[in-house]
């Protein structure tokens, strides 16, 4: 993808090394950001603020889609909406991410639904 996507991950946990292998699997670069659970930074919250949880994978164009308003949030919509083109592109014909079951993959693109309709 254009830019720089990145993991908050507590070490070896299983729930984020299952994303780390799917990244690396599939030859996408992101940041590991290692989070100390009994020092926690505020970027869980601040990207996570219902649940203040990791793992958490973030990807700014869709981050800022969110949060930003007026035209610099249609230009973020417009950035999002093509990091969406090469995912999509990168599952077309292929059942790596659970085939036709909901997953945590398409729970992820479907709030971005909200915003472009």
């Amino acid at each position: 993808m254009a830019e720089e996507l990145k993991l908050f991950k507590k070490g070896q946990s299983p729930y984020g090394l299952r994303i780390v292998w799917a990244l690396k699997l599939k030859g996408i670069q992101f940041d590991p950001v290692d989070e100390d659970l009994s020092n926690k930074s505020s970027l869980p919250l601040q990207y996570n603020p219902v649940h203040n949880k990791i793992p958490v994978l973030v990807m700014p164009s869709m981050w800022n889609a969110f949060k930003l308003e007026g035209q610099e949030q249609e230009e973020a919509i417009g950035s999002a909406m093509e990091n969406l083109q090469v995912l999509e592109e990168e599952l077309r014909g292929k059942k790596f991410f659970g085939g036709e079951k909901i997953n945590w993959i398409r729970r992820s693109c479907m709030h971005m639904a909200g915003l472009l309709t």
